[in-house]
């Protein structure tokens, strides 16, 4: 099977070159000082820039420094987790920004004069383009998507406390006790500040080759057989469409289970101290103790979703960009099959598009090691917050015996109160 890797190595040569000229630049202002800044001639950088995948990773570059240095600053390692929601819609805005400006363009009143008036053509698609070309509808379900996703994460993790300066993933402290202090920075840099915002970014990549064959299209480019590229709406973007959304409700629905768990169990606490308090008799004992019963005196959820899986929220996290990645086929389909183009005014039945992802190998491509590694992140996060829960609570190792790991499955026997 052919595995496409022609984007990636194009995208490889152009880093080279944007890497290249990023050094003559600083060894430039180092020779001359900063006090001739104003003089260096910065246009060269446009042309890079004007490639998403270029200009999101020179953003990730820099925020990984960032993080790096305030996790440093502040001994708090929560620095990425702070931006785990919102990057990814950065990305994929920084990928679909043509598409998001030709609806903008078109149907808000006043954006075109704003547009007009401000726009950069050396960076940002011409009013002709915004206005007259077609819009690619995969990149805008997708970022739509990606937008509800990272709105209601960001909203989760806020209502958490995440925002605030003090909080910090409560893992990082027994992560911290696998290592000695030198090791463990070490670990920071690399993989806490470096390694996951390049997974955020891997995430989003199959946006990328939605862009390069929406631009394939606006650019009039041809398929091997002389046919023009058109954008194809598959069955499998409609699989990822319908799949993804439905592991977004279900995501959600598990996190506000979760949630209304955490509140109910707080409350229990809060009216214990206070019954403990008002009932102490001279002796120091208590006459008035609340009780518990259920999820709340075990100490972990076990109704809801969690009955069929013990992190369906993860389960649905991991699963979301498992069929994020699908619409990278449906992009590849529309650029490298030569009969995409006459499927595309006939609707493209699920056969048709099986026949390209088999044959032609679109079903494996570069972009699907994004969603694999988030997997395996996934994987170890759960080991580490079972084994912290296990420690915990005495009823846990029943409760792993009963109910899947992660697959939502029939379970065992419901846990006694």
């Amino acid at each position: 099977k052919m595995v496409h890797t022609k984007e990636l190595l194009s995208f490889t040569e152009t880093s080279k070159e944007f890497l290249l000229l990023l050094s003559s630049t600083i060894t430039q202002l180092k020779n001359s000082g900063i006090s001739d800044f104003k003089n260096v001639d910065f246009s060269p950088f446009k042309s890079y820039l004007k490639d998403p995948l270029v200009l999101n990773t020179s953003l990730m570059l820099v925020l990984s420094l960032l993080c790096w240095i305030n996790s440093l600053a502040t001994d708090n390692f929560s620095q990425v987790d702070r931006l785990w929601s919102i990057l990814p819609f950065v990305y994929m805005f920084t990928f679909a920004h043509t598409e998001i400006l030709k609806v903008m363009f078109r149907y808000i009143p006043f954006f075109p004069t704003f547009y007009h008036k401000f726009s950069d053509t050396t960076l940002f698609p011409s009013e002709t383009i915004l206005s007259s070309r077609p819009i690619d509808c995969r990149l805008i379900v997708m970022t739509l998507l990606v937008t509800f996703w990272s709105c209601r994460l960001t909203y989760n993790f806020y209502r958490k406390g995440g925002y605030r300066s003090t909080y910090e993933d409560y893992r990082w402290v027994d992560v911290r006790k696998l290592f000695n202090p030198f090791v463990f920075q070490i670990f920071n840099l690399v993989f806490i500040a470096l390694i996951q915002q390049i997974l955020l970014l891997y995430i989003c990549t199959p946006a990328y080759l939605a862009y390069l064959s929406a631009q394939s299209i606006l650019n009039n480019e041809l398929h091997s057989d002389g046919s023009n590229i058109k954008c194809t709406w598959t069955v499998v973007d409609t699989i990822a469409t319908i799949g993804m959304s439905l592991t977004l409700l279900f995501e959600a629905i598990a996190d506000q289970q979760q949630w209304n768990f955490h509140a109910k169990k707080h409350a229990f606490v809060l009216k214990s101290n206070n019954a403990d308090k008002e009932g102490m008799q001279s002796d120091g004992s208590s006459s008035s103790i609340a009780v518990a019963d259920g999820d709340v005196k075990r100490g972990f959820l076990t109704h809801g979703l969690f009955r069929f899986s013990r992190h369906p929220n993860f389960f649905c996290e991991i699963s979301n960009w498992y069929f994020f990645f699908l619409f990278s086929i449906g992009a590849l389909h529309s650029l490298y099959s030569p009969f995409a183009a006459s499927a595309s005014s006939q609707g493209v039945s699920l056969s048709h598009v099986l026949k390209c992802v088999l044959e032609d190998g679109l079903w494996f491509n570069w972009t699907l090691a994004g969603a694999i590694s988030l997997n395996s992140l996934f994987l170890g996060s759960t080991w580490l917050t079972e084994k912290i829960s296990s420690s915990k609570y005495p009823a846990y190792a029943k409760y792993q015996r009963t109910t899947s790991r992660l697959w939502p499955w029939i379970p065992g026997p419901a846990l006694r109160d």
